[in-house]
């Protein structure tokens, strides 16, 4: 019932709105033309412009684009000033990353671990934040911490393997890369890398068996071989079979 009585009265309000215009005739002694220009018609240009209204006529996004900007979303204040909890800490730490605050935000980290040293989320966090301020090193340390939290943290081996993989250590990226085979949704695409990395650092006969395993996995998919990804990576397994 609170749904009717809060949507009703609008339906109402619009209905006799449409009777009053369709029940409109001028007056028997008004012999002036209808003239949709005149401010006391109905149909007057001080109606709420809406589609189709005089107002709008010849709009458009290209003559008028600050007609079509949308309202941005105002975030709410952000009024959390006594944190205690791992969760509170957790909380600032993503208010400072938003504000690109990286050192503050790594602060607000540490903190949660000190209540919550198994939340291996809080290690990956502050390890991109570390990589934000250039700080490789630490990033990789971080980065470990939350793969002995979680063996199966496969966004921190990931993350682990792209850290190393910009520093110019491929053979630490393998090795980093090489642990998400476990899971079996990331093995089509890490054999795939696995292969190219292999290639780059001179192990041509591991960069075939990759590029051969990533070959078999993908003829089991129904899409993968019609990709961009499987033609290259076919067209480069060519160049590797004597």
């Amino acid at each position: 019932m609170r749904f009717c009585r809060a949507f009703f009265p609008p339906i109402l309000f619009a209905a006799a709105l449409a009777c009053m215009g369709c029940n409109y005739k001028p007056h028997a002694n008004d012999t002036r033309p209808l003239d949709h220009s005149d401010k006391t018609s109905p149909t007057a240009s001080n109606s709420p412009a809406g589609i189709g209204s005089k107002d709008n006529a010849g709009i458009s996004y290209a003559k008028n684009p600050e007609r079509f900007v949308k309202e941005p979303v105002v975030e709410p204040p952000f009024n959390l000033t006594d944190p205690r909890t791992a969760t509170d800490f957790f909380d600032v730490g993503v208010h400072e990353d938003n504000l690109k605050h990286y050192d503050k935000a790594i602060t607000a980290y540490e903190k949660a671990l000190t209540l919550k040293p198994d939340w291996s989320l809080l290690c990956l966090r502050e390890a991109k934040d570390y990589k934000r301020l250039g700080k490789q090193g630490d990033a990789i340390a971080q980065l470990k911490h939350a793969t002995k939290i979680d063996s199966h943290y496969w966004d921190a081996y990931s993350e682990l393997a792209l850290t190393y993989k910009d520093m110019g250590d491929t053979r630490h990226a393998i090795e980093a890369a090489s642990k998400m085979l476990d899971f079996p949704p990331l093995q089509i695409p890490v054999h795939n890398q696995l292969a190219y990395w292999y290639e780059e650092i001179g192990e041509k006969q591991k960069a075939r068996r990759e590029f051969e395993t990533y070959r078999d996995l993908a003829k089991k998919t129904p899409s993968e071989p019609r990709t961009d990804r499987y033609q290259t990576a076919m067209a480069e397994l060519k160049k590797l079979t004597p």
